[in-house]
């Protein structure tokens, strides 16, 4: 399968693909955006047009003590997409945009416009930080852009490509696991490296502060998530190469070990529910990766 990630690295000159205003001159680690705007414009990408996309932004917000604050809109082809809130000290917002093939302009010069819109963009002269007049907000390092092509929503009845064990029935929002064992059988992969980014939650109280998950590929120990109450979700996603993909013929079995013991909520007193719950899985989503920079799109 041909890899057909895109990568787009500030710090260098753009293709002629994309057409980018907003933006300040080209720097060691990227660009600045100068101004409450900053507009990017695909004329052409290399996708099959009836895929939904994934992009990844890496960006350097323009905060720090004495402005800690900073607030970006994101609209993909004039329809408001998702907001970035930056405050200095914490972590940066998810910067991944998905874009449903609904949106993209298969008929249009423009096959994807997106743009920013910087609520306080403000010059470091302005603020005795430096003689910079430029009207700063965000910083663009790289752009990855690459197709979706797997989405479980656990909230619905999944695709047949996956089966699963150890988790209780389909709730609104997702589904608890039910045991003290989970496990995912995939199948139909591409024969590729994978990643696959679970959206969990944890079932924590102040009985029960803690949840310690092993997670394995293919019966071999991958990767452990603690989970703690009043915490950051641990990381959960999984790099999978190719080679696993491969060996298995575009099977995926994934074992989900809880290694505390879990309690339902009956015997921790909290309600009637006698399910052992652990994690609650809400998405999976599975994309194609590449090394970024083992191609760099050439100008």
């Amino acid at each position: 399968m041909t890899k057909q990630m895109l990568y787009y690295d500030f710090s260098k000159e753009l293709p002629s693909n994309l057409d980018v205003s907003g933006l300040s001159g080209i720097e060691d680690w990227g660009r600045w955006s100068d101004g409450p705007v900053v507009e990017f414009k695909f004329y052409y990408l290399p996708m099959n047009k009836e895929e939904d996309l994934i992009l990844k932004f890496y960006i350097r917000p323009f905060v720090y003590h004495l402005r800690q604050y900073q607030t970006v809109k994101i609209f993909v082809n004039d329809k408001h997409m998702d907001t970035w809130k930056y405050k200095f000290g914490q972590s940066f917002p998810n910067t991944i945009l998905e874009i449903p093939r609904q949106m993209l302009n298969n008929k249009e010069d423009i096959f994807l416009k997106i743009k920013f819109e910087i609520e306080n963009p403000v010059s470091p002269i302005e603020l005795n930080y430096n003689e910079d007049e430029r009207k700063i907000g965000i910083g663009f390092m790289n752009i990855s852009i690459d197709k979706k092509i797997r989405d479980y929503d656990f909230s619905k009845e999944l695709p047949s490509n996956l089966v699963v064990s150890g988790l209780s029935g389909i709730e609104h929002w997702g589904r608890w696991s039910d045991s003290s064992v989970v496990e995912f059988e995939l199948s139909n992969l591409p024969i590729n490296d994978l990643i696959l980014k679970f959206d969990t939650i944890a079932y924590l109280t102040n009985k029960q502060q803690n949840q310690i998950v092993s997670v394995f590929i293919n019966y071999v120990k991958y990767k452990t998530w603690n989970y703690k109450e009043n915490q950051v979700l641990p990381n959960t996603t999984l790099k999978i190469p190719q080679q696993i993909l491969n060996e298995n013929k575009g099977h995926l079995y994934i074992r989900f070990e809880f290694e505390n013991q879990i309690f339902s909520p009956f015997e921790l007193g909290h309600s009637f529910d006698t399910r052992r719950l652990g994690i609650g899985f809400k998405k999976l989503i599975i994309t194609e990766i590449n090394d970024p920079y083992a191609k760099i799109i050439q100008k």
